[in-house]
């Protein structure tokens, strides 16, 4: 069911593309990527470095973006999973999962983000934590799966904006008013930060906000083994019709990643090569 809507979408692009909202460079291949095995991206808030881990999420790799440099910090299990970096860059906040009994407990551990060394901030246990401590947002949300917490302060809200639903993929827009969110039977959605007016923006994974009107996303087809098409696509939350296909070279682009400025784009392709795409402002 899954790859019949998803192609039914890819389908939908040709017949609802419009004019274009986002202007972007050509997407380059990242210093130190090109043999593979980097995917999931995140930048970190001054946009000097970027994150990566395994396709499974497991381990963390530091890539600065100036000298092309790669350092090791993790070798984790699903440290790269919901992975969060401190305001000043400095600190990584980051999942660690071992698995005792069939069970699947999660600690959550500091990381220097230039020597790798670790300090353990919560110890291993089954409730669902997520690496939150000194993050570089103000106001953050975050999923056990069934519900949304928003953080703001000291302040907590749960919300659950679609019901009864599998909530994954949830950010925070950069002026903390909107939550971003997918879920299984309601594609992807956006609500205001207390849960409220909930609407549908389209069908894309990993969506991602570019700033507080615009979000990117992928659009990907697989069978039944491996993804074979995948396309980035960026929509505007008040006219989610209009869709905009970013050209990435016909590359199997997958999980973009949107530096703090909105300046760059970062992505990954089928065989974790890390590209890069300046905005054109």
């Amino acid at each position: 069911m899954r790859k019949i809507f998803t192609l039914a979408a890819v389908a939908l692009v040709a017949v609802w593309a419009q004019a274009q909202q986002l202007s972007v460079g050509e997407a380059k291949m990242l210093t130190g990527t090109e043999k593979g095995g980097y995917y999931h991206a995140v930048f970190s808030p001054a946009g000097d470095y970027l994150l990566t881990s395994a396709e499974d999420y497991s381990g963390l790799q530091r890539h600065d973006l100036q000298t092309g440099k790669k350092t090791r910090l993790s070798d984790a299990a699903g440290a790269g999973y919901g992975v969060r970096i401190t305001t000043d860059g400095k600190q990584i906040v980051a999942r660690r999962y071992e698995y005792q009994n069939n069970r699947r407990l999660t600690a959550i551990d500091r990381i220097n983000a230039r020597t790798g060394k670790t300090t353990a901030v919560r110890k291993m246990a089954r409730q669902q934590v997520a690496p939150v401590e000194e993050t570089s947002e103000k106001v953050y949300v975050t999923t056990n799966g069934f519900e949304m917490t928003v953080h703001n302060g000291s302040a907590e809200t749960v919300i659950r904006p679609a019901g009864d639903e599998s909530y994954f993929w949830c950010t925070m827009s950069p002026d903390g008013s909107k939550v971003l969110y997918v879920t299984a039977h309601h594609g992807t959605q956006v609500c205001n930060a207390d849960g409220s007016n909930a609407r549908f923006v389209g069908v894309m994974n990993a969506p991602q906000w570019i700033d507080n009107e615009n979000i990117i996303g992928m659009i990907d087809t697989d069978n039944g083994d491996f993804v074979v098409q995948s396309l980035l696509l960026v929509r505007n939350i008040h006219t989610p019709d209009e869709i905009q296909v970013l050209n990435t070279g016909q590359r199997i682009a997958m999980y973009p990643a949107v530096s703090a400025d909105g300046r760059q784009i970062a992505f990954n392709n089928n065989k974790g090569q890390i590209f890069i795409m300046e905005v054109q402002k």
